[in-house]
């Protein structure tokens, strides 16, 4: 079911790189002083490497050998023997550390569509024998894989391009410099965009549902985590990008929240709702701006639901189940994720 929700659907690509000004531009731009979590490379240097890295980056991360390690091995040893070699890098925007790093981080892992790949392995483990369903499922997926690759090589190569950079100027070896950023930049996509690793998660949502359960509530959690682990300027942000993309009702808790206020009002006879009452008082004061206050200003403009995409609101499943006139599909949506609530539709 997850399959059919996510694949061949365009408008994922939007929809997954607004996770990269909600979640990893704040932690490239700020620090958190006590904990030393996040780059602390302020808004100009980030901004001009996240530009540079999306200007030069972006068709080569579409393009199916940017994702070949193969391709990287000839690019870099071609580079090793002679200007040649160096000039064919310049001219795809890399340098030879960052093409290393590209190589090396999809050799392990880092950048490969995590999310799609965890579904897929889901499917394929019940269809081992069925090699054409399997090469139906790898094009079905296809948009929302790369639209996810994507964003993880350019969040990717953006934090390591900063750290390297640091590392250099404050006098580091090159050798020392690329460890460092590379570690960096292993961090950043871990605390921003969510590690989908099984070892990752508790060992009781490693295997069976559990574990596709708990894949749907990786990047909400990572989001949560994130956000409560920023500094002050961190916060802000982090606040200001999820309120542009969800609203007030994708705020963290902001929905576990409203379902206890409203469930208090129908218990004691009132029958309001915290949504509407607020939608009422918006509209008072700026008529018409209701719907951006509460589900985003862009989620009024993108052709996809940015706002359920990336709403941390109810991160505790449930809260809604005693309210009047609760939808079956959204309670199961909770607590079992999006694949349960497709399934009650289908059958009922």
């Amino acid at each position: 079911t997850g399959i059919i929700q996510l694949g061949a659907i365009i408008a994922h690509l939007p929809m997954n790189i607004v996770a990269i000004p909600t979640n990893v531009l704040p932690f490239l731009m700020t620090q958190n002083s006590k904990t030393g979590l996040g780059g602390g490379f302020g808004m100009k240097a980030v901004m001009e490497t996240f530009n540079a890295t999306l200007t030069a980056g972006l068709p080569r991360v579409l393009s199916s050998g940017y994702s070949d390690v193969s391709y990287f091995d000839k690019l870099i040893a071609d580079a090793e023997k002679g200007d040649a070699g160096k000039a064919a890098l310049t001219k795809i925007g890399l340098t030879l550390p960052e093409a290393r790093y590209l190589r090396d981080a999809i050799a392990s892992g880092q950048l490969i569509p995590a999310q799609t790949n965890s579904i897929i392995a889901t499917a394929r483990s019940d269809m081992s024998s069925r090699p054409r369903m399997r090469k139906f499922i790898d094009l079905w997926m296809l948009p929302f894989a790369r639209s996810e690759e994507m964003v993880r090589r350019i969040a990717g190569l953006t934090a390591f391009r900063l750290e390297y950079d640091r590392q250099i100027a404050s006098g580091k070896s090159s050798a020392d410099a690329f460890d460092l950023a590379n570690d960096f930049a292993r961090t950043t996509l871990n605390k921003t965009l969510g590690d989908y690793n099984f070892m990752a998660r508790p060992a009781a949502w490693r295997h069976g549902i559990t574990s596709l359960l708990f894949m749907y509530k990786t990047f909400p959690l990572t989001t949560i985590q994130l956000f409560w682990s920023l500094g002050k300027g961190g916060k802000g942000l982090m606040a200001l990008g999820l309120f542009l993309m969800t609203g007030l009702t994708g705020m963290p808790f902001a929905e576990n929240l409203e379902d206890l206020l409203d469930t208090i009002l129908q218990q004691s006879g009132m029958g309001s709702s915290v949504r509407l009452e607020a939608a009422k008082f918006i509209e008072e004061i700026l008529p018409g701006w209701s719907p951006f206050f509460l589900k985003g200003l862009v989620n009024q403009y993108v052709p996809a639901d940015v706002a359920s995409k990336f709403s941390v609101g109810s991160p505790i499943p449930g809260t809604s189940v005693l309210l009047a006139g609760e939808s079956p599909v959204r309670a199961l949506g909770e607590v079992f994720g999006p694949a349960a609530a497709a399934a009650y539709g289908v059958l009922y």
